[in-house]
């Protein structure tokens, strides 16, 4: 099974960090609250293990968010809403 790290953008643009399994269930803090249609995906990354992408979601929220944006910008400049590339 392969693990999903997103940075998700809301409408005010404040920035929520969370993780995904292969069929995109949310899980970990995320796993009670039902899916927001008003946020947009605008960074990803795939991970093999669930440890691998747990340090990696914990260390993007432990990040200044002008890191964050950086992050984002250096693969998704215009912020784009990637959700349509992970349901191809």
């Amino acid at each position: 099974m392969s693990y999903l790290v997103y940075i998700a953008r809301g409408p005010r643009g404040a920035l929520r960090i969370g993780r995904a399994s292969k069929n995109g269930s949310p899980e970990g803090q995320e796993a009670g609250k039902r899916a927001d249609p008003s946020l947009r995906l605008v960074y990803y990354e795939f991970f093999q293990t669930l440890g691998d992408a747990i340090v990696r979601e914990r260390q993007l929220k432990a990040w200044e968010r002008r890191w964050k944006v950086e992050l984002i910008e250096t693969v998704n400049p215009r912020w784009d809403d990637l959700s349509g590339r992970l349901m191809a």
